[in-house]
């Protein structure tokens, strides 16, 4: 079974790869802003979980990860 720290770990992940692609200019701050609104959108994170179960802690994951975003 996964547990609400596996979710968050998994987009923390996402979020740290993104940040390293922005810091090393492989993507623009405009790329970046793009792609990270989906980890901001609890709907989005909700289609993503596969257990029902675990798709009520959706908004912990955005609050949870909107600390690691870089948007400016």
């Amino acid at each position: 079974m996964i547990s609400e720290e596996d979710v968050i770990s998994h987009y923390a992940q996402k979020v740290e790869e993104l940040n390293n692609l922005l810091d090393g200019g492989m993507i623009s701050q405009a790329e970046y802003e793009e792609l990270v609104q989906d980890f901001t959108d609890v709907e989005a994170i909700r289609e993503d979980i596969n257990e029902e179960s675990m798709k009520i802690i959706a908004a912990k994951v955005v609050d949870a990860i909107s600390k690691l975003l870089r948007v400016f």
